[in-house]
């Protein structure tokens, strides 16, 4: 068994051994189904019993946490039908120049709890996460308790005639005074993706019938209508910064998802020829985010949309990890200038109001890119960089760690 040295630290534990014959990897799309597979199988390392234990407190936690359903919201949408999803832009207030405060105004950065806690957007924030926990330890784990339960909530929240979301976004991120639903709001269903790959997990340990699965791709297939022919989401199509590079992944993944490779297949050139130019400068550098107030985040936050079109790549033969635009950079050199910053934050030049930490989908990115490249930077942001306190460690569960046995200084 070879070693596996992450950023010059041993990942693999003195009597650490060969994973038992784990059966078929789970059909994700993101995820590394043979990793999953082998943890299932009984591979382990410090980094992967730290996220098992992780794993455990969350999954006790969501079970606590009961259902979740659109309908639960004490707002109505403007289409009188609680079925639909609903939030409002988080950066948006009061006018402080209207008796009424309408139309609000956007203060890019600064965060609104009240417009975050209105409307359905923490509800499906806290829903992916459970989901996703349950489904991790019900097939790593082998808890049966636990994959149920994930199955019953993905049931309550898209399938149920009870309970269940329609499947568009028309009512998402509105902004009083302003608009009953914007484009922008497309991007709050991104973890859909999460969803996608727990389900794979499900099916995997026999969590998740042909009947759901039949069903659940009937709804996913109405919502990509509603991507491909919906006003509003053409509205995200068209934008040239992070909105845009996550609405080519959100349906690329769910075309994937629903059988219709060769529409993802299309999303996925065209994002190469044409979104690629328009994200990354001559430098690596990302302009249309390097203005907003939190530029480190959103710089971060557009390479992990770029690299689940990178993964959906390997899967459709198309190779993204190393299209390039007539400058010669690609997705390297745009997480590398970011990435190095990490560790370095006073010497960013750009807006940051505060301080970044990782979140576990920017550590997964950067898991992906030093098993790709091997690269120093990105090895050095994974051992150094702030994580969130937030408890959420999964990335050494769903990806494969870096095997390049470079030093972080080197």
């Amino acid at each position: 068994m070879r070693r596996i040295v992450f950023a010059g630290i041993a990942l693999l534990a003195a009597g650490a051994f060969l994973p038992e014959a784990a059966g078929a990897a789970p059909d994700t799309l993101i995820w590394h189904g043979d990793h999953l597979a082998a943890i299932r199988g009984g591979q382990r390392n410090e980094h992967i019993d730290l996220a098992l234990a992780t794993l455990k407190v969350k999954t006790r936690a969501a079970q606590k946490n009961g259902v979740y359903s659109v309908v639960d919201k004490k707002l109505v949408p403007a289409s009188g039908d609680r079925h639909d999803y609903a939030s409002f832009g988080r950066y948006w207030w009061p006018n402080p120049n209207t008796p009424d405060g309408l139309p609000y105004v956007r203060r890019d950065g600064e965060v609104n709890p009240q417009m975050l806690a209105a409307g359905d957007r923490v509800r499906l924030s806290r829903f992916c996460d459970d989901v996703e926990a349950c489904a991790l330890a019900g097939y790593l784990l082998k808890d049966d308790r636990a994959a149920d339960y994930a199955a019953r909530l993905v049931r309550v929240w898209f399938l149920e005639k009870a309970t269940q979301m329609r499947p568009r976004l028309r009512y998402a991120q509105a902004v009083p005074g302003r608009t009953e639903g914007r484009g922008a709001g497309v991007l709050d269903a991104r973890n859909f993706l999460r969803i996608i790959d727990s389900i794979a997990c499900l099916r995997a340990c026999d969590a998740w019938s042909d009947d759901d699965q039949a069903a659940l791709i009937a709804w996913f297939a109405e919502y990509l209508q509603w991507l491909r022919t919906s006003p509003i989401a053409d509205d995200e199509r068209s934008a040239n910064n992070n909105h845009g590079v996550w609405f080519d992944a959100q349906e690329a993944g769910v075309a994937c998802f629903v059988g219709e490779a060769d529409y993802a297949a299309q999303v996925l050139k065209k994002a190469c020829a044409e979104r690629l130019p328009h994200s990354l400068d001559g430098q690596g550098r990302q302009p249309h985010e390097l203005t907003r107030t939190q530029s480190l985040h959103y710089s971060m936050f557009t390479m992990e949309a770029w690299f689940v079109l990178a993964r959906l790549g390997e899967r459709l033969d198309i190779d993204v990890w190393d299209a390039v635009t007539e400058d010669g950079v690609g997705l390297r050199a745009g997480l590398r200038y970011p990435a190095w910053h990490l560790t370095r934050q006073d010497e960013w030049p750009h807006p940051m109001l505060s301080r970044y930490q990782l979140s576990d989908g920017a550590m997964s990115v950067l898991m992906l890119a030093a098993d790709r490249w091997g690269d120093a930077v990105f090895l050095q942001a994974i051992n150094e960089a702030p994580r969130k306190p937030d408890g959420r460690a999964f990335a050494a569960l769903r990806f494969r760690p870096p095997p390049h046995e470079n030093s972080a200084g080197n």
